[in-house]
C-alpha cells in the first residue's frame, strides 16, 4: 500500500518505504499520543543513526497548546536539525533531530531529505492520534477563536458556583458584544467577521488575569468570568478597560492599501451570588443588560439591576 502511495518520492528507497510502512502500521494501533513516540524513535534511531529526537505538536485552537514528546536525555543545547510541518491553519508539528552527520554537508544532503520526507508522512498519523485522543476536549472549543465555548462554561459553572457560594466568594460575569457586528458581515464578508472575532478574543485574553475565564458564546458574543472579586467596582474597572482597549484597536483590513476598521463593544455585568443566584439568572441578567446597553449607544458598560429588568422590553 505505502509502496504504491510513495512511488513518486525518488529520494525514498525501498528500505525507507518499508521502514515507514512498518512504523505507520504500529501508529495505527496506538490511541494515546505519548505512546507514539517510541515506534517513531525506533524508526529513526535504529535505521538512520539518529542520536536523539524531539517532537512538538502546537495547536492554536487550544490557546497555543503544545505537546512535547522527547527522551529523558534530550538536550535543547545540542546542535540539531528541525523540520516544521503545517497540518492546517491552527496546527503544526516540529521534528527536531540530533545527528552527528547532519552538520557535514558531504553526508547530510540525502539524509536530510530522507528525514524530512519520513517526518512529513509521520506527522499526518501523529495528528490523527492527537485528534482522536482529544476529540472530547475539542468539542468544548470554539473552532474560530480557540476559546472555550458555552458547553464548557456550563460544565464549569456546575462545579464552580456551589463552591463560590460555600466560600462566600463573589464572581463577576461580563457579557461582551461587538457593536453592529452584522454590518461588518454585510459590508465585507464572513471571513472578515471571523478575523475580527479572533482579534477581539486575543485582546480579551491579553487584558484579564490568568485565573479569569474567557468564553466564546454565539455569534459575536463573549463571556468573561472574574472569580473572587471584591465588589462590582472591580468588574467595572475591567469592563471599562476592555471597552477602551478595543475602541483604540485598529483592525487592518488591507495592509497594502492601509484600510483600517475600528469597532466598539458594549459590556453587561452581573454578580454571583449577590444578584444572580443560578446559571439561568446569570445568562438572563447579562442578556437583558447587554440589550439595554446596545440601546443606549456604543462602548457602553452596564451592570444589571432589577430596575433594568422591569423597564426593558426585549421584544
Amino acid at each position: 500500500m505505502y509502496q504504491e502511495m510513495f512511488k513518486e518520492i525518488k529520494h525514498l528507497n525501498s528500505k525507507d518505504l518499508t521502514n515507514l510502512e512498518k512504523t505507520n502500521l504500529k501508529l495505527e494501533q496506538i490511541k494515546k499520543l505519548n505512546e507514539a513516540y517510541l515506534p517513531i524513535c525506533e524508526l529513526f534511531l535504529k535505521n538512520y543513526d539518529i542520536k536523539d529526537l524531539s517532537i512538538k505538536i502546537q495547536d492554536s485552537l487550544r490557546e497555543n497548546y503544545i505537546i512535547h514528546l522527547k527522551s529523558d536525555n534530550y538536550n535543547f543545547l545540542k546542535k540539531s536539525t528541525k523540520f516544521d510541518f503545517t497540518i492546517n491553519q491552527s496546527a503544526n508539528i516540529t521534528f527536531d533531530f540530533y545527528h552527528k552527520n547532519l552538520s557535514s554537508s558531504s553526508t547530510s544532503a540525502e539524509l536530510f531529505k530522507t528525514l524530512e520526507t519520513l517526518s512529513y508522512f509521520l506527522s499526518k498519523e501523529l495528528y490523527t492520534i492527537y485528534l482522536n485522543e482529544n476529540i472530547s476536549q475539542l468539542k468544548l472549543i470554539d473552532n474560530v477563536t480557540g476559546l472555550y465555548n458555552r458547553k464548557y462554561l456550563t460544565q464549569h459553572l456546575d462545579k464552580m458556583l456551589p463552591l463560590a457560594k460555600r466560600e462566600k466568594s463573589t464572581y463577576a460575569f461580563l457579557l461582551i458584544g461587538i457593536d453592529r457586528y452584522k454590518a461588518v458581515i454585510d459590508e465585507f464578508n464572513y471571513e472578515t467577521g471571523e478575523k475580527l472575532l479572533i482579534a477581539l478574543s486575543k485582546l480579551l485574553l491579553k487584558n484579564v488575569r490568568n485565573s479569569d475565564i474567557v468564553i466564546k458564546l454565539e455569534r459575536d458574543e463573549f463571556l468573561i468570568v472574574l472569580p473572587n472579586i471584591h465588589n462590582s467596582q472591580n468588574a467595572h474597572l475591567v469592563a471599562n478597560k476592555l471597552v477602551s482597549e478595543f475602541a483604540n484597536f485598529e483592525f487592518i483590513l488591507n495592509k497594502e492599501k492601509n484600510i483600517i476598521l475600528k469597532k466598539s463593544i458594549c459590556i453587561s455585568i452581573t454578580l454571583y451570588p449577590e444578584v444572580a443566584d443560578s446559571i439561568e439568572d446569570i445568562y438572563k441578567h447579562l442578556d437583558v443588560a447587554l440589550h439595554e446597553a446596545n440601546n443606549k449607544g456604543r462602548s457602553i458598560v452596564l451592570e444589571y439591576t432589577n430596575s433594568i429588568s422591569s423597564s426593558i422590553d426585549l421584544f
